[in-house]
């Protein structure tokens, strides 16, 4: 736009005046805002309606043109990203059996709390008879 409007200038200028010629082009510009407005949008929308195989495609094409280190780079980042996947993957998948196993552990607390309280009930109900105390606690409080 710079070039394009130092030219337009110098050549109204010829005809108008530089102040005139000036004022022309600013409002030639201001009056096709809503134009480049609408054209990059639309490059913006068709850019975000490409394929995800177009997008590889292109960013391939742009592989090609990177640099040797820049290509290095790149390749590292994206070898550090898919190690950080995996850690990620592995660390949830710990986790996960760590919160299984502690889950487990407090269930078996719990059924032994939960017999430990039965056998001291049965031990101290005052309808047991000696012969039922001796015996001992039923299997199933064991």
């Amino acid at each position: 736009w710079p070039e394009l409007r130092q030219v337009w200038v110098r050549i109204l200028s010829e005809a108008r005046g530089a102040q005139e010629a000036e004022a022309i082009v600013e409002a030639a510009w201001r009056a096709h805002t809503p134009r480049r407005a609408e054209i990059e949008a639309k490059r913006y929308r068709r850019q975000m309606a490409l394929s995800d195989y177009d997008r590889l495609r292109q960013a391939r094409e742009a592989r090609k043109r990177e640099s040797p280190e820049e290509a290095r780079a790149q390749e590292l980042a994206d070898a550090i990203r898919a190690v950080e996947r995996a850690m990620g993957v592995e660390g949830r998948k710990v986790e996960a059996a760590s919160r299984a196993k502690a889950k487990a552990v407090r269930r078996v607390e719990r059924e032994g709390d939960r017999r430990r309280e039965a056998r001291r009930r049965w031990s101290i109900d005052p309808r047991r008879t000696t012969a039922e105390l001796l015996a001992g606690p039923p299997p199933d409080l064991i």
